[in-house]
């Protein structure tokens, strides 16, 4: 055996450890470099590199062509064909491509990066619909810029990156990974989408074991392909059944229609969204959709100019329907039309006749007085209150002082 196959046989297996991390260097072509204070001084192609922690696999990845110091503390490789990358619950990221990557042994760090025209790509169970199904995990697809792993604390930063699969996909300029939480921080203002929804939010965090999408700060959300819009500063959405719960500050807006309230919860199912806690609607005819500015008129309660064509109603609960706008109010109903106004426990709104049915302990006032009736029907084209039934008239007795 010369002296060369002597170099190449030492070489196609080499064992570092460092504390108790270990790195395993596979390649068939090994040159040591002789030239005196050059960093790179072995070279590998066609090399596979495994790193193991307390005796578990931490990541392995086979690549076209690698360098690394005599010592191994700093290995550059480029051109990556495959990568495997492991979390605190097993694999967390699979089939990893990039153009170059850089391990820095010392500090358990894996950087990797795309090229100069393609991403970073990979299977990565990090977005919000990772979770399981069929107790099996899915995966979803990372392309980014680049893409840092410490292995030993399972924590990551991906920049300038999307996930994506058949259900969920979310964008951000910066992503935030806990393998050993199973979260992950999406920030400034990142962007999700569902087949039925659009989000967007100051922040968004995702409890990828929990399939739950948390949103905070300026945190909006786009319904059934943008027909409703609601707004707040608080969200939590379910990316297993689409659902939501949204508070602080809740701002519904549908065309012909605008609400504030507590608290908004969402069912995909029946494409239904619940308000509840002081809900305030403006309800205007012709389903003319409403402007930013009317909208902070009607926040800072000056009303009547909003009421030349409209309604306004107060309730406790409304269920509004995404689909074709109909509406369902609850609880100390009361309606008011220019003049007119009616009180009852229960309204219907019906979006395509613009008309609200008031049923339940109805009452309308006429002249100063609050007349009892069966059913009030209000109509936004007529402009007038229309009494149903049989109408009582009530009279108050003060009592008199003795």
């Amino acid at each position: 055996m010369d002296k060369k196959q002597k170099i190449l046989t030492v070489g196609a297996s080499l064992a570092v450890v460092i504390g108790l991390a270990y790195l395993y260097i596979f390649a068939p072509d090994v040159q040591l470099l002789k030239k005196q204070g050059e960093r790179r001084t072995i070279e590998a192609s066609l090399i596979t590199v495994k790193g193991r922690e307390k005796g578990k696999p931490s990541y392995e990845i086979f690549a076209e062509k690698a360098s690394s110091d005599r010592d191994q503390s700093v290995i550059d490789i480029e051109n990556i064909e495959s990568g495997t990358v492991y979390g605190e619950h097993g694999i967390f990221l699979k089939y990893l491509k990039a153009g170059f990557s850089t391990i820095y042994l010392y500090t358990n760090l894996i950087e990797a990066r795309g090229g100069d025209k393609t991403p970073l790509t990979a299977l990565i169970d990090i977005s919000g619909a990772s979770g399981k199904k069929k107790g099996r995990k899915e995966f979803s697809l990372l392309k980014a810029e680049s893409l840092q792993y410490h292995t030993n604390t399972k924590k990551g930063t991906v920049k300038n990156g999307s996930l994506s699969n058949k259900r969920f996909k979310i964008r951000a300029n910066g992503i935030e990974i806990n393998t050993a939480d199973e979260t992950a921080l999406f920030y400034p203002f990142p962007a999700a989408e569902t087949p039925s929804q659009h989000i967007k939010a100051t922040t968004l965090e995702s409890f990828y074991g929990q399939e739950l999408l948390k949103g905070y700060g300026e945190t909006e959300v786009k319904l059934d392909k943008g027909k409703t819009t609601v707004k707040a500063d608080f969200l939590e959405f379910s990316t297993e059944n689409y659902g939501g719960h949204m508070e602080k500050n809740i701002r519904f807006s549908q065309k012909g229609k605008f609400s504030t309230a507590d608290q908004l919860d969402y069912i995909d199912r029946s494409k239904t969204a619940i308000l509840t806690g002081n809900v305030k609607t403006i309800i205007k005819k012709g389903s003319a959709v409403l402007k930013e500015s009317s909208i902070n008129k009607i926040r800072n309660a000056e009303t009547r100019k909003m009421l030349r064509d409209g309604m306004l109603m107060n309730c406790e609960k409304l269920s509004v329907s995404t689909k074709n706008g109909n509406a369902t109010a609850e609880g100390k109903v009361v309606l008011l039309q220019k003049k007119n106004r009616a009180k009852s426990d229960r309204a219907f709104f019906d979006e395509k006749k613009e008309t609200v049915t008031m049923t339940g302990n109805v009452y309308i006032e006429k002249e100063g007085q609050w007349l009892k009736t069966q059913k009030v029907i209000a109509s936004l084209s007529k402009e007038e209150f229309e009494a149903v039934g049989g109408v009582e008239t009530l009279i108050k007795v003060k009592k008199r002082r003795k």
